[in-house]
């Protein structure tokens, strides 16, 4: 009994820092989401698919490396350290994955909208 109520610790402190995690970030990448799909609908799809990676891959990590079938007697505070550093490792990875794919894209429209610029410019002097 003891192994399912450290179970729905795990599972419980992984779901909550997702929570968190979206409530805080939600707005602004809302904001940029809306910014580099041009439509709103477009962003509310890439919004959408974050939230559930944010909620879905740390639970994952947290229900993958779940190990406390050998637990003993009470929850000790290395069961809540092991518990807790999964649930942040879930949330760093996440993060991540979604900061290195807004990066690569936010760092390369720039260079788009210019080159694209520039190609309007010559065709204006021709």
């Amino acid at each position: 009994m003891e192994d399912l109520v450290l179970f729905g610790l795990e599972v419980g402190l992984s779901l909550a820092a997702s929570i968190f995690v979206l409530i805080y970030l939600g707005g602004l990448l809302k904001s940029i989401l809306t910014d580099l799909c041009g439509t709103e609908e477009r962003a509310d799809f890439w919004l959408g698919f974050s939230k559930l990676i944010f909620l879905f891959f740390p639970l994952l990590v947290v229900i993958f490396s779940s190990n406390h079938s050998l637990a003993s007697t009470g929850i000790t505070s290395q069961m809540l350290r092991s518990i807790i550093s999964k649930v942040i490792l879930g949330e760093l990875v996440t993060l991540s994955i979604v900061g290195f794919v807004l990066w690569m894209t936010i760092s390369t429209t720039p260079q788009e909208k210019s080159q694209e610029s520039i190609n309007t410019a010559k065709k204006e002097v021709l």
